[in-house]
């Protein structure tokens, strides 16, 4: 359990922080956009991403703590199969069980400058300022999480 707690901690980091990256001015217009031609994410568009996105964006935050630890193949198995779900719960618009709400990711769609941090995870988004839009709107019970 304590090893799936580190592979986490590694994708969240990593992925809130390149999900940044991709937004940024230089790269967005080349890479991330096609993501976000999806305005309303449906399951399928967590899998629509330019090859270069899909690759550092997503594959590598979900590899990064198994590379680091050597993990066992089934270990391997298990998160890149979790994080598949999540991914795809996250691009679902549905509230499912053992998963968070999809809000915040649907946010980020709808406003790409807000709610870089994955999977509902808004310390770093808070850490950044990267959700203010979007907790203000909470706060005025103008979404719900």
């Amino acid at each position: 359990m304590e090893l799936l707690l580190r592979f986490e901690k590694c994708q969240l980091s990593y992925d809130s922080w390149l999900t940044w990256m991709f937004h940024h001015r230089l790269l967005y217009k080349w890479t991330h956009k096609w993501h976000h031609e999806w305005s309303t994410p449906v399951a399928l568009s967590s899998m629509y991403n330019h090859p270069l996105d899909q690759l550092i964006g997503n594959i590598l935050p979900v590899s990064i703590g198994l590379a680091l630890t050597n993990s066992h193949f089934f270990t391997q198995w298990l998160w890149f199969t979790w994080s598949a779900m999540r991914s795809l719960n996250d691009h679902s618009g549905y509230r499912l069980f053992a998963f968070p709400s999809p809000v915040r990711h649907d946010f980020h769609h709808q406003k790409s400058t807000e709610c870089f941090a994955v999977w509902a995870w808004g310390p770093l988004d808070y850490l950044h300022g990267t959700d203010k839009v979007f907790r203000a709107k909470i706060a005025a019970g103008e979404l719900s999480h």
